[in-house]
C-alpha cells in the first residue's frame, strides 16, 4: 500500500515505498552563462599582439575585397554616367525582384546565369558596366568576373535599396 509521502499545495501525494515524488525534488535551474564584455577586454589586454594582428588583417581583407570588386558609385554618379552614355546598368537580381522594380533601361541577367549569358554584354565593352543587386553586397564578385572577361565595371553603392532610398524612379516589368 502507498504511504502518504507529502502534502504539497493542499494535495496529498501518495507514493509506493522507495519511490520519490517529483513534488519533493529540488527545482533544478540551469543558469546560462552569459559572456561578459570584461572577459573580452581582459583577453585583448593579455593578447594585444594577437588582437592587433586580427584587426589589421580584417581591415586589409576588407580593403582588398573592396578594391578588387571595382569602383563603387553613388546613385547620383550612376545617373550622370548613364545620361552621358558612358555606362550601362546590369541588374543581377532574380526575375521576380527585377519585375517588381528596376532601374530604367537596365539589362537583366540573373547572377547564376551570368557565365552563360555574358555574350549579351559584348556590345557594351566600350562602356562601364554598373552592376546592381539588392543591397550592394553581392555585386562585388560579379564585377570581378566581368573584369576578368575584359569589361570595365562598377557597382551601385547600396544596390537597388540605396537607389530607392534616394527616391529615384524604378519601372516594373510588363
Amino acid at each position: 500500500m502507498g504511504v502518504l509521502h507529502s502534502v504539497n499545495a493542499g494535495c496529498a501525494v501518495i507514493a509506493a515505498p522507495g519511490w520519490r515524488s517529483v513534488y519533493n525534488l529540488p527545482i533544478l535551474t540551469h543558469r546560462k552563462r552569459v559572456p561578459r564584455m570584461d572577459r573580452l577586454i581582459e583577453f585583448v589586454g593579455n593578447h594585444y599582439l594577437l588582437s592587433s594582428a586580427f584587426v589589421v588583417l580584417s581591415i586589409a581583407l576588407l580593403l582588398y575585397e573592396t578594391r578588387r570588386s571595382g569602383k563603387s558609385l553613388s546613385s547620383r554618379e550612376l545617373t550622370m554616367l548613364v545620361n552621358a552614355g558612358e555606362a550601362v546598368v546590369l541588374d543581377i537580381r532574380q526575375a521576380k525582384d527585377f519585375s517588381a522594380g528596376h532601374i530604367v533601361d537596365s539589362i537583366h541577367i540573373p547572377r547564376d546565369k551570368l557565365a552563360s549569358r555574358m555574350s549579351e554584354l559584348d556590345r557594351h565593352k566600350d562602356k562601364t558596366v554598373v552592376v546592381v543587386c539588392d543591397s550592394g553586397m553581392t555585386a562585388g564578385p560579379v564585377c570581378t568576373q566581368l573584369q576578368q572577361a575584359g569589361f570595365t565595371t562598377a557597382r551601385l553603392a547600396g544596390g537597388i535599396g540605396g537607389w530607392r532610398n534616394d527616391n529615384l524612379p524604378t519601372v516594373k516589368a510588363k
